[in-house]
């Protein structure tokens, strides 16, 4: 065999233990995203649940903005008039003029001991780009 043969076939393989390895490095995400912060650094060790113990939990954050959900705590004397599907008016203070339509999605049935208040998670309905991810908005409830 002439050396430029045997180059040709060592490149080759070259190329294949460089696939191998690209394949082996790519991370897959469980839901379409934009990454809005990188969490681990090349090296680092890192787990996939949250860890106390000076290990990284995640490698990413991704951000599903098509899946918007908002987070309120309601004082535990209202605790009777909350229900699953409930309607809601969302506000957000940075837009205070536009409002927005959505549903109690979950009520968690426990009580934050420090605050007196319950964990309610409204689904946004009008899901758009004005209500950003952790943005502060208000929720109106309304009874039925």
């Amino acid at each position: 065999m002439s050396s430029s043969i045997l180059k040709k076939k060592l490149l080759e393989v070259r190329l294949k233990e460089q696939n191998i390895l690209l394949k082996k490095g790519r991370i897959y995400a469980p839901f379409e995203g934009v990454v809005v912060t990188k969490i681990s650094e090349v090296g680092e060790y890192t787990t996939p649940i949250y860890s106390t113990i000076g290990v990284s939990s995640g490698i990413i954050k991704l951000v599903n903005y098509k899946i918007s959900e908002g987070v309120t705590f309601v004082n535990e004397k209202r605790a009777s008039s909350l229900h699953i599907g409930q309607t809601v008016d969302i506000k957000s203070t940075a837009y205070p003029d536009a409002k927005f339509k959505g549903v109690v999605k979950v009520v968690i049935p426990v009580v934050i001991k420090e605050s007196a208040a319950i964990k309610v998670v409204i689904d946004i309905i009008e899901v758009d780009q004005t209500i950003l991810p952790n943005m502060s908005i208000d929720i109106d409830f309304y009874s039925v």
